[in-house]
């Protein structure tokens, strides 16, 4: 499982140039990813039980958004949303207002937990793999990082504690890097996911409410060309922000092989001014 403490980045080696990841880059000094006989018939079972936990969240999550939230906002004993206490008579206009405040809070917590679940799960399941991998014997698999604070999502960063992100891999590949990636996204507080929540949060608050009011002839039309607007919202800003998953990281990461492989794109050299004329007749 994730070792504690703080393990010697790999600095000095492996990330003096950009790495494509076509071959393996590790995130841990050659003295600090090696491991002992110790524990290792018993890693399997570790990952294993991380693997089945966020299996299980990410499940739980999914089905209260898609499944549980609308089915008991649409049975019997409710009845139609639009006959609610909330939204009938005078206090229409203000639970119109209240659910366009919560809608990207919504959204944005949904976001986080989702990306953090499947993120951690697709994590585990990649290192429960490995652990029965012989080749990986020697090695160690995953470490924990700690955070600076206020850069984490969640209870201790609100405190102004730092945290820890765990499950980090060792050994860096093209799909350890996008998994990682994806649960950073949730991790760490940053500007994309909650505009992405917000836009998420908006089309999911209405789609809900109009079909649970629920809406009916031209209506319901004009409701669904919107939903189908801000669903064409939602995924745009997710293809037009796609450069800039790879550079949302904890800051334990910078400088690190992690900061310097694909996706993340290279840096630049600037370019080499011209010489002057007069600079090249005087030599």
């Amino acid at each position: 499982m994730t070792s504690a403490g703080g393990p010697k980045r790999a600095r000095a080696t492996n990330d003096a140039s950009y790495a494509d990841l076509r071959e393996p880059v590790y995130l841990l000094a050659p003295e600090a990813r090696a491991t002992t006989s110790t524990g290792v018939g018993w890693r399997p079972f570790g990952y294993l039980l991380l693997t089945v936990v966020w299996f299980v969240l990410a499940v739980i999550v999914l089905a209260v958004v898609f499944a549980v939230l609308p089915w008991r906002l649409s049975s019997d004993d409710v009845g139609p949303l639009g006959q609610s206490a909330g939204f009938s008579g005078g206090n229409l206009i203000g639970g119109v207002f209240a659910l366009l405040l919560i809608a990207p809070l919504i959204g944005a917590l949904f976001g986080v937990i989702l990306t953090v679940s499947v993120g951690s799960f697709l994590s585990s399941a990649t290192y429960l793999l490995r652990s029965l991998n012989p080749a990986f014997r020697q090695e160690k698999l995953s470490f924990s990082a700690r955070s600076v604070r206020a850069e984490a999502t969640g209870p201790a960063s609100i405190a102004g504690l730092s945290t820890a992100f765990s499950l980090v891999p060792v050994r860096l590949t093209r799909w350890t890097k996008l998994v990682t990636i994806f649960t950073s996204q949730g991790l760490v507080v940053n500007v994309t996911l909650w505009v992405l929540g917000a836009w998420w949060g908006w089309f999911y608050v209405f789609t809900v409410c109009w079909m649970l009011w629920p809406a009916q002839g031209a209506a319901s039309l004009v409701c669904a060309v919107v939903s189908v607007l801000l669903f064409a919202v939602f995924v745009y800003f997710v293809w037009r922000s796609r450069r800039a998953y790879p550079d949302i990281m904890p800051a334990a990461y910078r400088g690190t092989p992690y900061e310097r492989s694909w996706p993340n794109r290279p840096r630049e050299k600037p370019a080499r001014k011209p010489a002057p004329k007069g600079a090249a007749r005087a030599k």
